[in-house]
C-alpha cells in the first residue's frame, strides 16, 4: 500500500490526476490510497512524513508547490516528489528540491502511467527503511541508509547518523522490527549496527564508521555471521 498526498487548488485538475491514479492502480494491482489538500498551508498542518509519494500542483495559492516542496525536505529527504503543473519551464528547477519527475497538465493517461511505472521501479530497488525521530518542535525523518548504528541508555534510543545524532524514547525491539530487513545486526545488547558501515572486528571491539565499540561474548558468533554473510567473505 502507498499512501500518496496530493496538493492541487483546482478541482478539475485533481478529477484528472485522481482518475489516472485510480486507473493505474487498478490495471496495477496496487493499493494506493490518496489524500487531497487545496493548498500547501493545510498540507503542512497535517504532514508529519506519513507519504509514501507526493504529488504537488506549482501554482499554488499563497504558497507555490515550489516553496512547498522546500518545506518538506527540510524533514523528509526522500519522499519522491512530482510536480503536476502548467508551467513547465519552471518544473524543470526541480532538482533545486530533489524533484523525482514533473507532469505537464492536463494529465494524460499514458504520461502518467509512463512515469509512474518508472516510480515504482525507482522506489523497488532503492527500497530503505524510514524512521520518524519527533521532538516538542519538529519530526525528522531518518533513512536506513544514513545509519551507522543504533545505542539504547536506559530508555533513550541515540540515532547515530551521518547527519549528527538524534535521540528519542523507545525500546531496542521496537527499532530491531524496523530494521531487521535492512541489514542492520545486533553486537550486544546495547548495539544494533548497520553492517555497511562496519570498518573492522579485532577481538571484542569493533570499528563502526571510526567509532569503536563493544561486542559481547555471547553475540560474536551470531553478528560475525550475519556480517560474513553480509560481505560474503571470511571474518573472525
Amino acid at each position: 500500500m502507498y499512501r500518496i498526498a496530493c496538493v492541487e487548488d483546482s478541482p478539475k485538475e485533481f478529477e484528472l490526476l485522481s482518475q489516472s491514479i485510480e486507473r493505474f492502480q487498478s490495471e496495477n494491482n496496487i493499493d494506493l490510497r490518496v489524500t487531497h489538500f487545496s493548498n500547501a498551508e493545510r498540507f503542512l498542518e497535517s504532514f508529519a512524513c506519513q507519504y509514501d509519494i507526493i504529488f504537488l500542483d506549482i501554482a499554488l495559492p499563497e504558497m507555490s508547490g515550489m516553496a512547498l516542496a522546500a518545506a518538506i525536505r527540510k524533514t523528509d529527504t526522500t519522499v519522491p516528489i512530482i510536480f503536476v503543473t502548467s508551467l513547465a519551464q519552471f518544473a524543470v528547477n526541480g532538482y533545486e528540491v530533489g524533484a523525482f519527475d514533473f507532469i505537464v497538465k492536463p494529465v494524460v493517461y499514458g504520461d502518467f502511467a509512463f512515469k509512474m511505472k518508472r516510480l515504482m521501479q525507482h522506489m523497488a530497488t532503492s527500497s530503505v527503511a524510514k524512521i520518524i525521530i519527533s521532538s516538542s518542535s519538529q519530526k525528522t525523518v531518518l533513512v536506513s541508509n544514513e545509519i551507522f548504528y543504533v545505542e539504547i541508555i536506559g530508555h533513550t534510543i541515540i540515532y547515530h547518523t551521518s547527519k549528527g545524532n538524534f535521540e528519542t524514547y523507545d525500546t531496542m525491539r521496537n527499532v530491531e522490527a524496523k530494521l531487521s530487513n535492512y541489514n542492520f545486526a545486533k553486537c550486544n545488547a546495547c548495539y544494533l549496527v548497520n553492517l555497511a558501515f562496519v570498518e573492522a572486528v579485532q577481538g571484542y571491539d569493533l570499528t563502526v564508521h571510526g567509532e569503536t565499540i563493544a561486542i559481547s561474548h555471547p553475540r560474536k558468533k551470531e553478528f560475525v555471521a550475519a556480517l560474513n554473510e553480509f560481505y560474503g567473505k571470511g571474518i573472525n
